[in-house]
């Protein structure tokens, strides 16, 4: 491989890797600074995204083994109207100032509206209050085993630092980066056609002076 070429394909790796981390970083600062937005604007309520409101779990209160819900892993629960919820649905909602993951074990219908009685699985005994339409935050859907320990890593100041802070430092410097680049290949240029140009003058001023 030629010295050319080494030097194209090490450009592309250089590019190629560039892309690779932005990729990589935006969805999480995108995210991130969505979550952070929302809780600043709306402190009593949960950050959702389209929707969704993610949740890290803390407790082993769903834990019953065999893949169940643990401590750690992170879960998505759906907003979803309260007259589909039913018996042996898990749903997200507020309990005091926690945020609690639990699964209806029975309905309460009155003029009110629709109340729901929860339980962990691991847990002996139901949950002490009643669960009101309001403090519904929404229907399981989805988990992420172990992914609860990152995201609560997240909200730490170092974990804010390098998946807030870092990743714009990093994409506004390999922007400028790129600019700079550019502009230092067109400044190149530009030097080396004044110099054509400035030998062209000089050897012609000479030609003159020589038919002279």
């Amino acid at each position: 491989m030629n010295k050319k070429k080494f030097k194209l394909l090490g450009k592309k790796i250089k590019t190629f890797i560039g892309l690779l981390i932005c990729l990589l970083l935006l969805p999480i600062l995108v995210l991130n600074i969505t979550i952070i937005i929302q809780s600043a604007l709306y402190p009593e309520q949960v950050p959702t995204i389209f929707g969704v409101a993610p949740m890290a779990i803390v407790t082993d209160s769903m834990n019953t083994g065999n893949g169940s819900i643990a401590a750690g892993d992170i879960i998505f629960a759906v907003k979803t109207d309260i007259r589909q919820l039913d018996i042996g649905d898990i749903i997200l909602f507020k309990y005091g100032k926690a945020l609690v993951l639990h699964r209806i074990v029975d309905i309460n219908e009155s003029e009110n509206g629709r109340s729901f009685v929860t339980k962990g699985d691991a847990n002996n005994a139901q949950d002490s209050e009643i669960v009101y339409a309001e403090n519904v935050i929404g229907k399981y859907s989805e988990r992420i085993p172990k992914l609860g320990h990152f995201v609560l890593f997240l909200k730490t100041t170092l974990g804010i630092v390098l998946f807030v802070i870092l990743p714009i430092f990093i994409i506004l410097g390999y922007e400028l980066f790129k600019k700079n680049k550019a502009y230092r290949k067109q400044k190149l240029k530009f030097d080396e056609l004044q110099n054509k140009l400035l030998n062209y003058e000089k050897n012609k001023h000479l030609e003159e002076l020589h038919e002279q």
